[in-house]
């Protein structure tokens, strides 16, 4: 199952053996693990990465001249070798970063839901997905102290 693409959706699983092997490390699990929500990072990136930075014990850093930018590995994009960029209503032109160096302004070009060859999930299959994620998920957020967007 957990080799499956199902099965790579169910996180609680190998979350819960790294939560076992550090529950013996130290008081609280949240010590040695901090997971982050993609829609998260999607929504307030300079929150997560605020949260992250202090999670590692860094210095505070600005991000904005990096989460300002684009994404990653989103869109169809695999890997990072490549921004998706974020929209920009005037389709171009240049921006000033924090230290007044000039920047492109990115558009995103990743493809829609309408671009994309998606394969096809009938109401029935989404349902029974659903359901068979659902303790799964209650598992994780219980794990991690939090909920994470989905339905």
């Amino acid at each position: 199952l957990t080799q499956s693409i199902v099965g790579r959706g169910v996180y609680a699983l190998p979350l819960g053996w790294w939560y076992e092997v550090f529950s013996n490390a130290a008081a609280n699990k949240e010590d040695h693990i901090h997971v982050v929500c993609t829609e998260d990072m999607a929504e307030t990136p300079e929150v997560v990465m605020e949260d992250v930075t202090k999670f590692l014990g860094l210095p505070e850093f600005d991000f904005s001249n990096v989460t300002n930018v684009g994404r990653y590995n989103v869109g169809g994009h695999r890997g990072y070798d490549k921004v998706t960029e974020t929209r920009d209503d005037d389709g171009g032109g240049e921006e000033e970063d924090t230290k007044g160096s000039t920047l492109p302004k990115y558009q995103d070009t990743s493809p829609s839901a309408s671009d994309v060859d998606l394969l096809a999930v009938t109401d029935a299959l989404r349902n029974e997905l659903i359901h068979f994620y659902h303790p799964y998920n209650e598992r994780l957020f219980q794990l991690i102290g939090k909920r994470c967007p989905w339905k």
